[in-house]
């Protein structure tokens, strides 16, 4: 007894172009989902609490807290450097002391967080005049990188 092979079905050009063009649609929709899913993470900063004060009569201290609003469902945030500077001129500016403690490490920042990071700055009494009328905050090399929770 003779097995019989049925000759291949011939597809036509059009079935051809259809299934390139369910392809790509399915290969885009991939792209779409592992792009949206890997997104870098949402963060708001925001100043809250800024006062002047110290001890020392020369000596006064520029207390402030920034905020960090991670609002990222699945994103942590690592910080890789959170430096802060209080500008009183346009080439003048003094350094604060930024206290990481509140994250996880010093470094992370845990998804759907708030931090609230103090920042402390000393300034000379000469300087308060000055720093009054100009005050400005730079936030330099923030590093934020995606890491998954």
């Amino acid at each position: 007894m003779a097995i019989h092979i049925p000759p291949p079905s011939k597809w036509s050009h059009k079935h051809i172009i259809l299934v390139t063009l369910i392809g790509t649609l399915v290969a885009i929709a991939i792209t779409a989902i592992v792009s949206i899913s890997l997104s870098p993470a949402h963060i708001y900063l925001s100043l809250t609490d800024m006062k002047v004060g110290g001890p020392v009569e020369d000596t006064k201290f520029y207390n402030f807290t920034i905020v960090a609003n991670n609002s990222s469902p699945r994103m942590a945030v690592l910080y890789g450097a959170l430096d802060a500077e209080i500008w009183y001129s346009e080439t003048a500016w003094v350094p604060a002391m930024v206290d990481l403690s509140v994250l996880q490490g010093g470094r992370r920042q845990t998804p759907g967080n708030v931090a609230h990071i103090n920042v402390s700055a000393e300034i000379f009494e000469n300087l308060q005049s000055k720093l009054l009328a100009f005050i400005a905050l730079v936030a330099q090399k923030l590093l934020v990188h995606r890491v998954h929770s």
